[in-house]
């Protein structure tokens, strides 16, 4: 075997390695995600239990991307239809609203059952 063959096959099960790597990221943020829509969070005993959102809790930008899975251009066009309400602190401050964030992924997850 030619040492490029050599370096193609490790460089391919390296690759391999990595795409599972992501595909347990993945199933584990879907997890997440649905655990969200439903209101679920862990009690820290590996258990689940309905979370109580205050009305008060914010979300900066970061988190809200995180949770979503979006890109900022997207959570702006979200902003933009009107399906999220960002609470302006200053100019260049905004913070998203906890019980919000939640209603919209209960309402995305609804609106993907009727379709």
């Amino acid at each position: 075997m030619s040492m490029e063959i050599k370096i193609f096959q490790l460089a391919l099960e390296k690759l391999m390695v990595d795409v599972e790597l992501l595909r347990t990221q993945n199933m584990d943020l879907a997890k997440e995600v649905e655990f969200l829509k439903q209101g679920l969070v862990s009690d820290g005993n590996g258990s689940l239990v309905k979370e109580e959102v205050p009305e008060t809790a914010l979300l900066d930008t970061k988190e809200v991307l995180s949770i979503l899975g979006v890109c900022y251009n997207t959570l702006q066009r979200i902003v933009a239809k009107g399906l999220l309400k960002p609470i302006r602190i200053s100019q260049r401050r905004v913070r998203y609203g906890k019980a919000s964030i939640l209603g919209y992924l209960r309402n995305m997850g609804q609106k993907r059952v009727l379709s």
